[in-house]
């Protein structure tokens, strides 16, 4: 590894650091910073470049500039997919960016198209029980969910959840939200019962995960 590309990616985890904290003008610095080292040292097409550029997707979709995010997810959807081949796993982590971004702006029978093909990657390269293709399938249920498709949608919950249970290592939260967004669904069925029980669990779990949070602050 050269120089230059170390600086690259410090630079490029810098950024990951200050968009989580939402410190979006210096992160978007960095980010561009590495993206012009990144790509004099390996060129326009290289795995590397592909990840930068679906970093800076991701950080202007935090802010909802979706006319800016657009060509960044496509950008690297096609770097990734000639460098990498277009069933490598990154390939479809960018195709279900391009889909969330997709279904932020309303367009739902195209972010459920993409949301497919990344499910169907992810199927292909991890097999059934994987935390990426959890998250797909609960980003499926909620399209279902919002077209009226509820047996659909609670299908697709049903899978995400038995997967994330299944998987150590889940985020807690993640499957908290989870859990919520399918007792909504069955409240949406008239199934209280199922969704109260949804609920406590998600509770139980949120109460949980604080309580180990503020043991580590002790």
């Amino acid at each position: 590894m050269t120089t230059q590309s170390s600086v690259a990616i410090c630079l490029n985890n810098l950024a990951e650091l200050y968009r989580g904290q939402g410190r979006y003008v210096d992160a978007e610095l960095l980010y561009r910073r590495a993206l012009v080292i990144l790509e004099k040292s390996y060129g326009s097409d290289h795995p590397k470049v592909g990840a930068t550029l679906n970093n800076l997707g991701m950080l202007y979709k935090n802010q909802r500039l979706y006319a800016l995010t657009e060509p960044f997810y496509q950008r690297a959807i096609a770097v990734r997919t000639k460098a990498l081949g277009a069933d490598h796993p990154t390939v479809a982590a960018s195709l279900n960016n391009l889909a969330s971004l997709r279904h932020a702006q309303g367009v739902h029978w195209e972010a459920e198209r993409l949301y497919q093909r990344a499910l169907t990657i992810t199927e292909k390269t991890f097999g059934q029980d994987h935390q990426p293709l959890a998250t797909i399938l609960n980003n499926l249920a909620l399209i279902a969910e919002e077209q009226g498709r509820y047996v659909e949608a609670k299908f697709h919950y049903q899978r995400s959840l038995a997967i994330m249970e299944k998987v150590s290592g889940s985020d807690p939260l993640y499957l908290a939200t989870s859990l919520e967004n399918y007792a909504g669904l069955c409240r949406r069925m008239a199934q209280p019962v199922e969704a109260n029980l949804l609920e406590a669990r998600a509770m139980a779990i949120r109460a949980k995960y604080t309580g180990e949070m503020q043991a580590k602050l002790r």
